[in-house]
């Protein structure tokens, strides 16, 4: 994929499929994104997590938190 992947297009992508978890898996395939990016697709998941966006659940998957 040329476009540049970035935390708002991931975030998006588990907006979109909420309330259910998104597997890892599935984020990278919804972007486009290759193989060499699948590494930076989680890093992502796991910034939008830190930052309190995102939920972590078993099996690398990830689940927008709601927004208030």
């Amino acid at each position: 994929m040329s476009n540049r992947i970035d935390k708002d297009a991931v975030l998006a992508v588990l907006r979109e499929r909420a309330p259910r978890a998104v597997h890892h898996g599935e984020v990278v395939s919804k972007l486009d994104a290759g193989r060499a990016q699948r590494d930076q697709v989680l890093d992502l998941l796991e910034q939008l997590v830190s930052l309190g966006l995102a939920k972590e659940m078993p099996g690398r998957r990830f689940r927008a938190v709601k927004q208030k």
